[in-house]
């Protein structure tokens, strides 16, 4: 049950507790910004300390922090495990490919932090603090005030879904997480902007994207496929419709989409749409993973909230019909591979998710407030007609 308040522990908690509060000290008041960041480094802290007893795991995460303690353990560090040509092709042979990135970002964990489980775990929080910054950003470049950005920010930060994922294991989809929502803001910047250097950054990312995931990097073109030609000026962008259609095909092979057809095209896509959208049931939660328990229920509680929210962000946004198509397109992707249905894939569309309960929350607030106005005025006015003359 946990090693207790070891040294390495205390010394990871203190360090991402410090830059998460350096982070969000840009963002939010300072009150609030500390609040966040406790909170961040304090639930891996206390669960890794106290609790953590090996119950919740996948197999991924364990192969990730014993692939990169192997690294360690052979004399690489981060910088040679990336820069000496033997270092990557034993890296290669160890994942079976180029998707190398998360077991080097294990590797830069207990560089950092020691060979411990919980070291990559506290680098992944501080990864959903940035990825908040990126998201805050987007929000602002949808034209919504600061204010709404700043609270969204919050509650992006102590969402359920970032901090159970974030705080509890060690799983790639984080970092997948932060550069698909580069990647989108990249994009959007670019089209507002059409400025040369946003597609330099959308570069980098979609090339750090290869090496982690390489297949998201098709349904992000698939998103712009179909954002764009959902766009008023439908002739002239359809110029670029065969551009996009082949990025599609070199990062989902024709043997790809043979295994989908045989999986989920026709009346069974549907369902696993359906089924991506909404699972777990809190009912059918395997113990490995009884933490999402909670979860399932909070999901289904805000399900048709969301999904109203969604639909009134997509009639008011524009742009912002970009990062909830990017959930769509996603959707159907995951839908045609049975095997790939499950909320740990929903984990990179976890900001967009956010940010329509968010916005449903936000306008419920906003009609309580305009119904309490409402009331008030009606008061007064009952008030001045009931005095004397």
């Amino acid at each position: 049950m946990g090693e207790g308040l070891t040294g390495d522990l205390l010394l990871a908690a203190g360090v991402i507790a410090v830059l998460t509060l350096f982070v969000c000290g840009r963002y939010l008041p300072l009150p609030t910004a500390v609040f966040v960041s406790g909170v961040k480094a304090l639930i891996p802290l206390i669960y890794f300390a106290y609790f953590y007893d090996g119950t919740w795991h996948f197999l991924d995460d364990q192969t990730y922090f014993l692939q990169g303690r192997e690294m360690l353990a052979r004399g690489y560090s981060p910088l040679t495990a990336l820069s000496d040509p033997e270092a990557v092709t034993h890296l290669m042979v160890l994942v079976n490919g180029p998707h190398i990135l998360y077991v080097w970002w294990n590797i830069l964990a207990q560089f950092l932090f020691g060979p411990h489980y919980f070291s990559a775990v506290f680098l992944n929080v501080f990864l959903t603090v940035l990825c908040g910054a990126v998201f805050y950003k987007v929000i602002l470049r949808l034209e919504f005030p600061a204010s709404y950005a700043r609270a969204f920010l919050v509650f992006f930060l102590l969402q359920w879904d970032i901090l159970a994922w974030s705080s509890l294991i060690n799983l790639k989809d984080i970092l997948i997480m932060l550069l698909t929502a580069l990647a989108l803001l990249s994009f959007m910047r670019f089209v507002l902007e059409r400025s040369p250097l946003p597609l330099l950054y959308l570069t980098l990312t979609l090339v750090s994207l290869f090496f982690i995931r390489y297949y998201v990097i098709g349904i992000l073109a698939g998103t712009v496929l179909v954002w764009w030609l959902l766009k008023k000026d439908f002739a002239r962008q359809l110029l670029l419709a065969p551009l996009l259609l082949l990025a599609l095909y070199l990062f989902l092979p024709p043997a790809w989409m043979t295994q989908a057809s045989s999986h989920g095209l026709g009346k069974e896509i549907f369902f696993q749409f359906i089924r991506f959208i909404g699972t777990p049931l809190p009912w059918s939660v395997a113990e490995a993973t009884s933490f999402l328990t909670v979860l399932a229920v909070i999901h289904w509680v805000f399900l048709a909230p969301m999904i109203l929210a969604g639909i009134k962000l997509w009639q008011e946004y524009p742009m912002g019909r970009l990062l909830l198509l990017y959930v769509l397109i996603g959707a159907c992707f995951y839908a045609l591979f049975s095997e790939l249905v499950g909320p740990r894939q929903r984990v990179q569309f976890v900001p967009v998710l956010a940010w329509a309960q968010f916005h449903f929350l936000w306008m419920l607030s906003q009609r309580k407030l305009l119904t309490l106005l409402s009331t008030r005025r009606l008061k007064l006015e009952y008030r001045a007609t009931a005095l004397p003359t």
